[in-house]
């Protein structure tokens, strides 16, 4: 009896384990989601996004997004946050700063984010020169995606202080 139990409890922990290497364990917050993640889950299956065949953004879909990638404890504030910044609109500019995008950042916060510099990468990875991947880099905030993830790394770095808007 006490070998049987022994065999399930390591069994168990083998599982933990690897849905914790799968990400099954806790898939409602992974900072690495895509797009495309968004659209469809592991198996082509339309996810909680709901998002139509064009893939656009539509509120329905920014508000799903930032529950998906922000923590439970915080997603309520930041939906409420990118309402009052953008109105959900990802393309949104603010006509009297640079502040763009769901959460606008100012371009001089935007390029000190790990969003920009990521997508700058991406855009030198494709062998474009300097200049054209400083300016992808830049156009990056109006990704939804990178957008939230990048107001998430700011706000654990310095709570809602840099937003106007506050929870």
């Amino acid at each position: 009896m006490l070998a049987t139990h022994r065999r399930l409890a390591i069994c168990l922990l083998a599982l933990a384990m690897l849905a914790t290497m799968i990400g099954v364990a806790d898939s409602k917050k992974r900072h690495h989601i895509t797009v495309a993640e968004l659209v469809h889950d592991a198996h082509g299956r339309p996810n909680q996004c709901d998002f139509d065949h064009d893939k656009r953004w539509g509120p329905k879909q920014v508000q799903c997004a930032i529950r998906v990638v922000w923590p439970d404890n915080a997603e309520d504030a930041a939906v409420s946050v990118a309402y009052c910044e953008s109105r959900f609109d990802p393309n949104s500019k603010n006509r009297s700063s640079t502040a763009s995008g769901l959460f606008q950042f100012l371009s001089g916060t935007w390029g000190g984010n790990p969003q920009f510099r990521k997508a700058f990468r991406q855009a030198k990875a494709r062998g474009w020169s300097y200049g054209r991947s400083i300016h992808a880099a830049y156009r990056a905030v109006f990704d939804p995606v990178r957008n939230i993830k990048g107001a998430l790394w700011l706000y654990q770095q310095s709570g809602w202080s840099p937003w106007v808007c506050k929870p």
